[in-house]
């Protein structure tokens, strides 16, 4: 399984010791994806930090990338870092917390793209590459459509 890794991306996940391949390429969308299925699967990647600018001063160009995920066979939005973060507002924007959560519940219903909290960084990337492994074993292994988010018909 190789795995693309978006160039822009600032701070990438390595997958070191993972059974996979890495290789830089230019996405349009999202920051991970699949060799030869980048127009099936993406994956973007947030701090909960880089998460609340998304929901204030970057909303109009984070909701313009849900819009392109959407269309996707196969999304999510991966962050770094437990949803009790966002509760207890432990990130800088003044953003209250109740609102942060509203929005990414709102974004996930309107987009049908799932938001997945890794517990720290370390397990943000194991949620990453095993999406991107659960989709590749059921596109190559087993040939069948993946209907990864729970809000996909």
């Amino acid at each position: 399984m190789k795995i693309i890794v978006d160039t822009r991306e600032q701070s990438p996940f390595l997958f070191r010791g993972y059974d996979c391949q890495i290789e830089p390429g230019t996405l349009h969308t999202g920051d991970y994806s699949l060799a030869g299925m980048v127009e099936k699967i993406v994956l973007e990647r947030k701090t909960i930090g880089d998460l609340a600018s998304c929901m204030t001063s970057g909303r109009a160009r984070f909701e313009r990338e849900m819009e392109r995920m959407r269309d996707f066979e196969s999304a999510a939005v991966i962050v770094e870092g437990p949803l009790a973060e966002i509760r207890g507002g432990k990130y800088r924007c003044g953003l209250n917390p109740d609102s942060f959560e509203q929005s990414i519940l709102s974004l996930m219903i309107r987009y049908r793209v799932p938001f997945l909290f890794g517990w720290h960084r370390r397990h943000a990337e194991w949620l990453a590459f095993n999406c991107l492994r659960h989709f590749w074993n059921h596109r190559v292994e087993y040939g069948s459509r993946v209907a990864f988010s729970p809000f996909r018909p």
